[in-house]
């Protein structure tokens, strides 16, 4: 009758983090819509990449810096 198998939580489940429904669109309405420092704007084409520095922050892989 009860499952044998241990239930994996995520961090988020865990910590009692939700972001659905009403609160999900107000989130990422609110990160959407916003400038960052750093956003990059160039006009300058970018001929060869000799140095990338990419950080992982919650599983997710961000570009950090590019040369």
């Amino acid at each position: 009758m009860w499952i044998q198998e241990p239930i994996n939580y995520d961090k988020h489940a865990l910590w009692g983090v939700s972001h659905w429904g009403r609160k999900r669109q107000q989130f990422y309405g609110f990160a959407v819509n916003r400038e960052s420092a750093l956003d990059v704007y160039s006009k300058r084409r970018i001929i060869a990449v000799t140095h990338l520095k990419i950080v992982e922050w919650h599983n997710y892989k961000h570009l950090d810096w590019i040369s």
